[in-house]
């Protein structure tokens, strides 16, 4: 059976997508129990990437779009492989996000930004740079930086 992450309107459901806020899974399986935690980071992910493209998005997440598509709307196994990228991925959309709407993070994506040596934030998620993201972006957060 197929249990897709996103249905109906999420706003209607205080922003989370219903499926994010229990495991799919009832007795007698026998989902690890990271499995739910990482299905509501990777819907909460989603929601903070609303406005960006699905094929970017993949690339943030550190993967083809494919294999999204099938965490998101299957019930394909999400191993624990990604909750340490995808929990650096919610640092720095979090340092981004108080500095920019979530409406801007596509086109953030896709500038390039001095501070990382004139390439995109995109080129370092592919190239796995997170721990320079996550020190650039937490800069925004500083006082002095607005």
């Amino acid at each position: 059976m197929t249990t897709p992450l996103f249905t109906g309107d999420v706003r209607a459901l205080g922003g989370l997508p219903a499926e994010t806020r229990s495991v799919p899974y009832g007795p007698g399986n026998s989902a690890p129990e990271h499995e739910g935690s990482l299905r509501v980071l990777l819907g909460l992910l989603m929601w903070e990437m609303a406005h960006v493209p699905m094929a970017d998005r993949a690339v943030v997440l550190g993967m083809d779009v494919e294999q999204l598509r099938g965490m998101l709307h299957t019930d394909q196994a999400i191993g624990v492989e990604w909750r340490d990228r995808w929990r650096a991925v919610a640092e720095i959309l979090r340092n981004l996000h108080g500095v920019l709407k979530a409406e801007g993070t596509g086109r953030w994506l896709r500038t390039p930004v001095p501070g990382l040596d004139g390439r995109t934030p995109l080129d370092e998620f592919g190239a796995g740079a997170l721990d320079r993201l996550a020190v650039y972006t937490s800069r925004y957060r500083d006082p002095s930086f607005s």
